[in-house]
């Protein structure tokens, strides 16, 4: 687990996140900003429901976030889930709680 860079996007973690795709007009959804916080161009999110367009680590969404945070597929696939099923006024507190837990998780807790 890529710890130091899973603390630096909990930390700039957004109010809002979108949901249902990687970038939206509201912003990104939970994917979509862990790339982005990666330091990686949102260009690779736009129109993107399931998958980034970059021609060196493009693929499915959950698959190349987990490879950047050294998450496990469920982990980032929990991520999503809590992400789309979660109403948008609790959206971005579920989701940082689950960063929380794997932050935790990560350091042993």
């Amino acid at each position: 687990m890529n710890l130091e860079l899973l603390k630096a996007a909990r930390a700039a973690l957004p109010r809002v996140l979108n949901r249902g795709m990687l970038m939206g007009e509201r912003g990104p959804c939970v994917l979509g900003f862990l790339w982005m916080a990666a330091g990686h161009h949102p260009i690779g999110l736009y129109a993107g429901i399931d998958a980034i367009a970059d021609p060196r680590l493009g693929g499915p969404a959950i698959d190349v976030i987990a490879g950047i945070y050294g998450l496990e597929r469920e982990d980032v696939a929990r991520l999503r889930r809590a992400n789309d099923d979660t109403p948008a006024a609790e959206r971005s507190k579920v989701v940082g709680r689950l960063l929380d837990e794997l932050i935790a998780r990560g350091e042993g807790g």
